[in-house]
């Protein structure tokens, strides 16, 4: 019988197989959602392991604070797979690799418009938002808001309309012409230089 130890460790070398052979890095939700269609690990077991995973070293993510992702494999993390790798059984590996091509493009086309928001303080939220294609950042945005219901409601449009978003702001700032002011509302307490 296998003690607790090693079936944890089983399990974090399946995450680790599974995020290199997604060929992508994982958001800790995506990851989620993959973990619930195969069962390989529960919620708990996975949110454990990406916490060992990231404090030994073996995998790595810019935000460690939320732990959120976008999940890479270390070179540790790549040295320890290919030590151990001969634990995963073969037919398990190969489960595994037709599991992970098969998600991939849908997990590619979600990572496409990334956004996100952090609580600062009880009447500070800050909003990322971004367009990244392959891997890279095309566009990175960062906002200060004072209600968590205004940073979701920005999130959820920056994934419906980023293009659009994206579009006018560049032709915004590229536009020759001066945008013409819009007059002060008698509310309004904002300055535009």
């Amino acid at each position: 019988m296998m003690d607790m130890n090693t079936l944890l460790a089983n399990k974090k070398l399946l995450l680790l197989y599974l995020i290199q052979q997604l060929r992508m890095p994982p958001t800790n939700e995506q990851l989620i959602r993959l973990m619930d269609q195969t069962g390989y690990l529960d919620y708990f077991e996975l949110q454990q392991a990406l916490f060992e995973l990231v404090e030994n070293n073996l995998l790595a993510c810019p935000d460690s604070q939320s732990r959120s992702g976008p999940f890479h494999l270390t070179a540790e993390g790549n040295q320890a797979l290919e030590l151990f790798l001969d634990r995963i059984p073969p037919l398990l590996r190969l489960e595994i690799k037709h599991f992970a091509l098969a998600s991939r493009a849908e997990l590619l086309e979600e990572n496409q418009v990334v956004a996100d928001y952090q609580k600062l303080s009880e009447d500070e939220y800050l909003v990322t938002l971004k367009a990244v294609e392959q891997g890279v950042t095309l566009f990175q945005m960062e906002l200060n808001i004072a209600t968590r219901e205004l940073a979701k409601e920005l999130c959820n449009n920056w994934k419906k309309r980023s293009g659009l978003a994206y579009r006018a702001l560049i032709d915004a700032l590229l536009n020759p012409n001066p945008i013409p002011a819009l007059p002060p509302q008698e509310d309004d307490q904002t300055t535009l230089l």
